[in-house]
């Protein structure tokens, strides 16, 4: 032992005289065959002075650390994986990293019990992703981590979260109204993600009069109006009518009624 850090003193020698002004050194050995360790040396006063040395069956460090932690091989397992739903169609994932060693990470994702898929690769140092990949309003998410590099991997960790539900709007203005003066109903719909869009005007007794709207529309708010009339341009008879939204999977019915 003795002579193995004979050996240490010769090969750190040349770095101890950039250690000006720092007061104090550590050496740590650390058991097992370690064939990942590299010799690494750091001259800036305040880092990390001396290197990782293999010899035999064990790896030793030696230098000033300042809360340095020695690293070689495998990536450590991550930390604190946690997802976090901003809205219905993102999620916000973060980590903590707590290798000094890995390449980067891979990002896996469950959608209920369905299996793992790839979503991502980052690279290294990264700690935060947002998901908005196709994802579903209401709906249940998984996602595993794990960091990588040339020797291997860590262990994956998990975290799961459900989605908001979606935030679509669907609102007639005026909706008692005369249309032989002119009047309209003012419809207003509020889209959290691009979607086909139907606005449909039927009877009480289920008879289709007028197709409003029948393409897809981006996310965000709009507007349409309805002045009454039918496919054929002529207002329709006093009474009760129904205003039909569908876009996706949300679908309302709200009621307007014409006098004349």
């Amino acid at each position: 032992m003795f002579r193995f850090l004979i050996i240490i003193l010769i090969i750190i020698y040349p770095h101890l005289s950039q250690a000006s002004g720092i007061d104090w050194w550590v050496v740590v050995q650390t058991g097992g065959l370690n064939s990942s360790a590299k010799y690494q040396s750091f001259g800036l006063v305040g880092q990390p002075i001396g290197g990782l040395i293999q010899s035999g069956s064990y790896t030793t460090f030696v230098g000033y650390m300042p809360g340095y932690t020695p690293q070689s091989g495998k990536p450590n397992p991550l930390l604190n994986l946690c997802a976090k739903a901003v809205s219905s169609t993102q999620v916000n994932i973060t980590w903590q990293d707590d290798s000094i060693i890995e390449d980067g990470f891979e990002l896996e994702r469950m959608t209920g019990d369905e299996g793992f898929i790839p979503l991502t690769t980052v690279g290294k140092d990264v700690t935060a992703y947002q998901d908005t990949n196709h994802l579903i309003s209401n709906a249940a998410y998984t996602y595993r981590l794990r960091s990588y590099n040339e020797y291997g991997t860590s262990s994956w960790i998990t975290a799961t979260v459900t989605t908001t539900p979606a935030e679509r709007k669907f609102t007639p203005y005026n909706n008692l109204f005369y249309p032989d003066k002119q009047e309209t109903v003012q419809i207003r719909y509020i889209m959290d993600k691009p979607e086909h869009v139907n606005i449909k005007i039927y009877t009480l007794s289920g008879r289709l009069v007028k197709t409003l709207l029948d393409e897809v529309k981006p996310a965000g708010e709009h507007w349409i109006d309805w002045n009454g009339q039918d496919e054929g341009s002529e207002i329709l008879a006093s009474g009760t009518y129904i205003i039909y939204f569908n876009a996706g999977d949300f679908k309302e019915l709200k009621k307007a009624v014409i006098i004349r």
